[in-house]
């Protein structure tokens, strides 16, 4: 792990200095995030080389929202960030704005299921979405952690995106892989889901995202 945050520390310093520069600035405004950068952004850069997405969408706004409109805008790819918290979203919006990047960051309002057994955003994931980033909304209910399932709601609207990362989440990614359509995707999990479910030998070639792909 030290190894690859070093070589992430590289390629940021070598490649990517602006994103340092906003890494800084969400930590100056307390983003709780930023301690895990610039590895966790180092991550999902790669990510989006590897997959090359024409349309992101990202549940949940912050440092990584840094990453997806600077990789979008080099790559001429739609970018939509959907956010609950007015607040959050401001800091987010503030600190990418003062370097000359723009955002299509939406304010919507978070819901919880009527068994208040999931979570998710009010709005489903838009048409044509091939790249999902879930990192929010917030996933206690009642104070403890539910699954977010707007993956689940996009699938039975006819969505089907190539890529999906999950940040964290563990109970996410179970509601994924036991749902009738993620069950046909590949998945690659993170290190920490490796280390839940002690899964030892998957966690030594796992990294910082649990990644679901479809053939």
């Amino acid at each position: 792990m030290i190894f690859y945050k070093r070589k992430a520390l590289k390629y940021s310093e070598d490649h990517l200095p602006i994103l340092l520069e906003i890494y800084k600035n969400f930590n100056a405004g307390n983003q709780l995030a930023s301690p895990r950068q610039p590895y966790k952004g180092w991550d999902t850069y790669m990510l989006l080389e590897k997959f090359k997405p024409s349309y992101i969408v990202e549940m949940g706004s912050g440092t990584s929202s840094a990453v997806f409109s600077l990789w979008a805008k080099q790559n001429n790819s739609k970018y939509t960030c959907y956010e609950s918290h007015p607040h959050w979203g401001k800091v987010t919006k503030d600190i990418l704005n003062e370097k000359a990047i723009e955002i299509d960051i939406r304010i919507i309002p978070d819901r919880v299921s009527e068994d208040e057994k999931t979570t998710g955003f009010k709005e489903i994931i838009p048409k044509g979405a091939d790249f999902i980033y879930i990192d929010g909304p917030p996933c206690k209910v009642n104070g403890k952690k539910v699954p977010n399932d707007d993956i689940l709601r996009f699938f039975d609207s006819g969505g089907r995106p190539k890529t999906i990362v999950v940040d964290g989440r563990v109970a996410t990614c179970e509601l994924i892989i036991n749902s009738d359509i993620g069950i046909k995707y590949n998945f690659y999990p993170s290190f920490v889901y490796c280390l839940r479910n002690s899964k030892w030998l998957k966690s030594i070639k796992s990294g910082e995202h649990s990644v679901f792909t479809l053939d």
